[in-house]
């Protein structure tokens, strides 16, 4: 169980590292970069760029898939866990301590926060982006009805 946490958590910080990398126009970045690394590109002129908000509907879905596999894998192995491990024992022999060493209960939890870390700001995106995406294709096409009958409007 302590694999599977581990790989959501990767998959999970990929893919809004991903979501981000795509958000900020990587094609087109303006980012500072040493001359020796640099390339010559040409970027398309006629490129046509992302709806507004289709991004942030992205970003906010990736965020909000991957929050709730780790709210969902962070509960299994919490409820899974041993409640006695993590704790000190002291040796009746020689009066000497330990620790137990397994903490599935403490990665459970670290699964829990980390998922609705993700989850809550990927909602609030997802609705976000999704509100500005359909206003956008609001403006793009509408039927307008007016007094001399009904006219079609298309906006490029």
């Amino acid at each position: 169980m302590k694999r599977c946490l581990a790989l959501i958590v990767l998959l999970s910080v990929w893919a809004t590292g991903h979501a981000q990398y795509r958000a900020l126009g990587a094609a087109g970045s303006t980012a500072v970069v040493s001359p020796v690394i640099q390339k010559k590109t040409m970027r398309i002129a006629y490129e046509a760029s992302k709806p507004p908000g289709l991004r942030m509907r992205g970003a906010g879905t990736i965020m909000t898939i991957c929050g709730s596999g780790l709210i969902i894998a962070g509960a299994i192995i919490a409820s899974t866990a041993d409640p006695t491990s993590g704790q000190t024992h002291v040796n009746t022999n020689n009066g000497s301590t330990y620790t137990d060493g397994e903490m599935d209960q403490a990665m459970g939890v670290l699964g829990v926060v980390a998922g609705v870390g993700l989850t809550v700001p990927g909602i609030i995106l997802w609705t976000k982006g999704n509100k500005k995406y359909q206003r956008y294709l609001e403006t793009q096409t509408a039927f307008n009805f007016t007094q001399n009958g009904v006219g079609l409007t298309y906006r490029f």
